[in-house]
């Protein structure tokens, strides 16, 4: 008997190559705006284009500094058993190295994310809009 042959996507599938736009919602937004932007105003294209200026700068800071968060837990974590479980020795000075080098990369982390948000934090505002006042 031969095998019926898969028809596409079911309930819970989606069609191959496309993900559904709900599991990413501001993308699903941005996209929906950017097939629009060529029948926009001058205006209201650099307003879009300084929205996702933004947008991509704001997660890329959130993301390192949520980084950074995780590493100085880790740190903390392994500074804290080490100190308990470990009694003196290599294998203790082994994990609080761990502990430190965790710690030092997430203020590396942080410091190099604050000072790239100050560098490109303009970039929300570097497409100017015409004065409307006159």
């Amino acid at each position: 008997m031969k095998p019926d042959p898969h028809p596409g996507a079911g309930e819970v599938g989606a069609a191959a190559g496309h993900l559904p736009v709900a599991f990413f919602p501001e993308v699903a937004h941005s996209l929906a705006l950017s097939y629009r932007l060529a029948s926009l105003s001058s205006g209201a294209g650099t307003a879009f284009c300084a929205l996702a200026a933004n947008r991509a700068l704001h997660a890329q800071i959130k993301f390192a500094y949520t980084l950074a968060g995780y590493a100085r837990a880790q740190s903390k974590s392994l500074s804290g058993i080490g100190q308990a479980a470990l009694p003196a020795g290599p294998a203790r000075d082994a994990l609080l190295g761990t502990a430190r080098l965790a710690s030092s990369f997430a203020d590396q982390v942080s410091d190099t994310a604050g000072r790239y948000g100050r560098a490109f934090g303009h970039l929300a505002f570097a497409f100017p809009v015409r004065d409307r006042r006159g």
